[in-house]
C-alpha cells in the first residue's frame, strides 16, 4: 500500500527522455537574464516565445515569472560570484508557485510537472553536477513534501539520468509500504537480468489522453449519424465496430488512426520504456510508447512491419497501428480473421510467456485471443510442488476482485492501492517509477570529476585512483578493453554533447 503519511502528498519521479514528448500540466523552462534560450525549447515554449516575457523580466530583480498556460521561465545564467544556493532558491520559488496554482488534468490525481536538470549546460553550473543533482533533489523533495504537486526531471543525458536514479535509490524516498516496494525491486532484479518482457494495454496510453475504446467507436459513429438509435446501442461492441466498419469502408480504420495518434507520452510510457524489455507486445495502435522508447534512446524495431535484428529490441503491436490504418482491429470481423491469420504473432506471445517472465500492465485481460494463449501457456507451464512459480505478474490499477482467482499459480497479482480510481492509477505510476529506477544500471557518471559530490568520501579517492589509471592505460592490446571499459564509467572527462530539452 502507499505510506500513509505520504498518501497525500506529491512524489518526485525520474525520467530519461525528453520534456516536450511528455504530457505534463507545467514545465520549468531554463532562461538567461536577457531572455534568451535554446531553439531546442521552442518546442515547448513555442515560436513566438518573447509574446509571454514575464513583467519586469532582467530588472527589478525579476528571475522567473509564468508565460502561458504551462510554462513558467526560470534565469538560471550563474552572477559572477554566485554560488549554487542562488541556483536552489530560484528553482524552489519557481516550483513553489507552480504548485500553488496547477491543477491537474481529469487523468491524473496530482498535476505534474517537468524540471530538465538545470544550471548544468549554460547556465554555468556543469562542473559541479552531482552537487547540482544533489541540491535539486532536496528542493524537490522539499516542495512535493508540502504540496499536493508531482515533479518529474526529465534528462535526456545517460549520465545524468543514472546519476539521478543512483542518488534516489540511495534515499529509497518511495510512498509504498514495505512489501510493494520489495516487488518493485524485485521485478527490477528480473529487468536487469534480461528475464523480463512487457505487455501493455489501452490503460497505459489513456493518461496520454488518448481515447477508450467505447470512445473510438463514438467517433467513428458521428460519421454515421443515422445509426443512432437504440438498436444500434444494443449490439455488442464488436458487432459496433462491424457495422461501422461496413459503412465507413476505408474511412473507418483512418478515423481511429486519427483519433488514436498523439504527439506526446504519459509518464507510464516514458516509465516502461525504462525497463529495457527486450521483447515487448501491446494491443495498442498508438505510438506513445515507441516516442518514449526513442528519447530513452532504446528505440525498438517495430513488428510485423519491421523485422528484428541483431540485439536490437522489438515491439510487437498485436492489434494494428496508427501508420497503418488497414491493419487496425476493433470490428467483429476483424478479431475473427486476427484469430486465424496471426498466428505467428500469437506464437511470439506465447515464446514469450514461455521463456520469459511477463509483466502485464494496463490490460484487462478480457481479449479473447490473448486469453486463449494464456491458457494454453498455463496448461504447459512447469508446475513444481504447492507453489507454481507464475508466468507472469499482473499490475492491476482496478479493485481486488475474483477474477485473480481464475489465476492463481499463474499470474502474480498485484492490485494497486487506493479507494478511487486516480488514486490508483498514480500508485501505478510510483510503484513502476520504483522499478525503473532499480532497473538503471548506467554507470557512466561515476568515475566523471563533475559528479564527484554524489560519493562518500572514501569513493572519491577510488574514482581518482580509476581516472589516473585510465589516462595512464595505452590504447592498444592487453589493455585497450580495460580502458574502454573505464572510459564506460567516465574515466574520460567528456564535454556536454548538445541535447535537446531536458537537458
Amino acid at each position: 500500500m502507499l505510506s500513509p503519511d505520504t498518501r497525500r502528498g506529491g512524489h518526485v519521479f525520474a525520467v530519461h527522455g525528453r520534456i516536450e514528448l511528455l504530457r505534463h500540466e507545467a514545465a520549468v523552462v531554463p532562461t538567461g537574464p536577457e531572455f534568451g534560450f535554446s531553439e531546442t525549447w521552442r518546442a515547448v515554449v513555442g515560436d513566438d516565445a518573447e509574446r509571454w516575457r514575464p513583467t519586469g523580466w532582467g530588472r527589478d530583480g525579476v528571475r522567473h515569472g509564468r508565460g502561458g498556460e504551462k510554462v513558467w521561465f526560470l534565469d538560471v545564467s550563474r552572477p559572477s560570484g554566485a554560488r549554487l544556493d542562488w541556483l536552489l532558491d530560484g528553482v524552489r520559488e519557481v516550483l513553489t508557485e507552480i504548485a500553488a496554482t496547477v491543477r491537474p488534468v481529469p487523468q491524473r490525481l496530482l498535476p505534474l510537472v517537468v524540471l530538465p536538470v538545470v544550471g548544468i549546460g549554460a547556465g554555468g553550473f556543469g562542473d559541479d553536477r552531482g552537487a547540482v543533482i544533489r541540491g535539486l533533489l532536496d528542493v524537490a523533495d522539499e516542495v512535493v513534501g508540502a504540496g499536493d504537486v508531482d515533479i518529474a526531471f526529465v534528462t535526456p543525458d545517460a549520465a545524468v539520468h543514472g546519476a539521478v536514479q543512483s542518488l534516489r535509490r540511495e534515499r529509497g524516498r518511495w510512498p509504498l509500504d514495505d512489501g510493494l516496494l520489495a516487488r518493485a525491486e524485485s521485478m527490477a532484479a528480473r529487468a536487469r537480468d534480461g528475464e523480463l518482457a512487457l505487455f501493455f494495454g489501452a490503460g497505459v496510453s489513456i493518461p496520454a489522453g488518448l481515447p477508450s475504446w467505447p470512445q473510438l467507436l463514438h467517433a467513428c459513429l458521428e460519421a454515421c449519424p443515422e445509426l443512432s438509435d437504440d438498436s444500434f446501442a444494443g449490439l455488442h461492441p464488436l458487432d459496433q465496430g462491424e457495422l461501422l466498419r461496413r459503412r465507413l469502408d476505408d474511412r473507418f480504420g483512418h478515423i481511429v488512426a486519427e483519433h488514436s495518434t498523439a504527439s506526446q507520452h504519459a509518464l507510464g510510457h516514458a516509465l516502461l520504456a525504462e525497463l529495457g524489455c527486450t521483447q515487448t507486445v501491446t494491443t495498442n495502435y498508438d505510438r506513445c510508447y515507441e516516442l518514449a522508447a526513442e528519447a530513452a534512446d532504446a528505440a525498438p524495431v517495430v513488428m510485423p512491419w519491421q523485422r528484428p535484428y541483431g540485439g536490437r529490441p522489438w515491439l510487437l503491436k498485436l492489434n494494428g497501428d496508427v501508420g497503418h490504418p488497414e491493419s487496425i482491429v476493433l470490428a467483429r470481423r476483424d478479431f475473427v480473421r486476427h484469430e486465424t491469420m496471426a498466428r505467428p504473432m500469437a506464437s511470439v506471445l506465447e515464446s514469450m510467456m514461455l521463456t520469459r517472465h511477463l509483466l502485464i500492465v494496463g490490460a484487462s485481460l478480457t481479449d479473447d485471443n490473448v486469453l486463449r494463449l494464456a491458457h494454453e501457456v498455463a496448461d504447459v507451464h512447469p508446475q513444481a510442488g504447492d507453489h507454481p512459480e507464475p508466468f507472469g505478474t499482473v499490475l492491476d490499477v482496478e479493485p481486488p476482485g475474483v477474477r485473480q482467482e481464475l489465476w492463481t499459480g499463474e499470474l502474480d497479482w498485484i492490485s494497486m492501492p487506493g479507494e478511487q480510481l486516480a488514486e490508483r492509477a498514480r500508485a501505478l505510476d510510483v510503484f513502476l517509477d520504483a522499478v525503473a529506477a532499480h532497473t538503471t544500471t548506467d554507470a557512466s557518471w561515476v568515475l566523471d570529476e563533475r559528479f564527484e559530490a554524489l560519493l562518500e568520501d572514501d569513493d572519491t579517492e577510488i574514482a581518482r585512483r580509476a581516472q589516473a589509471l585510465g589516462e595512464a592505460l595505452p590504447d592498444r592490446s592487453p589493455w585497450r578493453d580495460l580502458r574502454a571499459e573505464l572510459d564506460r564509467h567516465g574515466a574520460g572527462r567528456r564535454e556536454p554533447r548538445s541535447v535537446g530539452p531536458g537537458a
